[in-house]
């Protein structure tokens, strides 16, 4: 995926672009005071379109994380961690690349369109939080 621009609040930011990651974002830092909008125009690759939690203090966190990526031989490999008994569900968005393939998905909705759902369920084993592997297979 090649960033074009990102804005935060409206306003361009510089970032430095670190393509030997192969990461589906730059690393970005930024102060948040009340909210903060991020907007980032790509070409290429994939996108992860989330459920947007509307948190309030003292809420504990239920949200899908993902805490690991990395793009080798036209693959991304995720890592998810939620939590143990949830079911997730979200999309992945290709840009100009064809989804192909995705392995390690529960379900999927709408295969071979832009916008593919995914359903990830984490087992129950005792523990508060499990891990799952989510790979894309780009064209």
């Amino acid at each position: 995926m090649e960033v074009i621009d990102i804005t935060v609040n409206g306003s361009r930011i510089t970032y430095k672009d670190e393509r030997v990651r192969k990461l589906l974002y730059p690393p970005l830092r930024f102060k948040v005071k009340d909210s903060v909008r991020v907007e980032m125009a790509v070409k290429g690759g994939v996108g992860i379109i989330l459920d947007t939690p509307n948190p309030r203090p003292g809420d504990e966190s239920r949200s899908l994380r993902l805490i690991n990526e990395k793009f080798e031989d036209g693959k991304y490999s995720l890592l998810f961690q939620g939590r143990s008994g949830y079911e997730y569900r979200f999309y992945v968005r290709d840009f100009d690349s064809k989804v192909q393939a995705i392995e390690g998905a529960d379900k999927l909705v709408n295969v071979g369109s832009e916008y593919v759902g995914v359903v990830l369920k984490f087992e129950d084993k005792g523990q508060k939080f499990a891990r799952k592997k989510l790979t894309i297979d780009l064209e």
